[in-house]
């Protein structure tokens, strides 16, 4: 029983992942700067601005949201490359749901 449990939990996880991708995420692939920005804001510390060079930029946003359990971290990073939304990443649970409006 807590073996099944376990692959639920899993499965349910996966799930949501995939969603936040491809509903969430993707959307933003292709997207200016100023669209970006409009949406997410500035990042809130230079840290969170890397310039890679002259054409490449990488934002990242990061938040802390409170669950039953306690703290769940997210990171999102977008790279920028000629004032263009070029590739994302994310890591963690319970992230932003900002959609890209067209």
């Amino acid at each position: 029983m807590r073996f099944l449990l376990i692959i639920l939990l899993l499965t349910v996880t996966f799930n949501v992942s995939a969603g936040y991708k491809k509903n969430i995420m993707e959307p933003w692939m292709d997207a200016t700067q100023d669209e970006l920005v409009a949406a997410w804001g500035y990042p809130q510390t230079a840290e969170d601005l890397f310039k890679v060079n002259d054409n490449t930029t990488i934002y990242t946003y990061r938040s802390n949201r409170g669950s039953i359990g306690g703290q769940i971290k997210c990171t999102v990073s977008f790279t920028i490359r000629n004032d263009v939304v070029v590739g994302y990443k994310y890591e963690g649970g319970n992230c932003p749901r900002k959609k890209r409006k067209k």
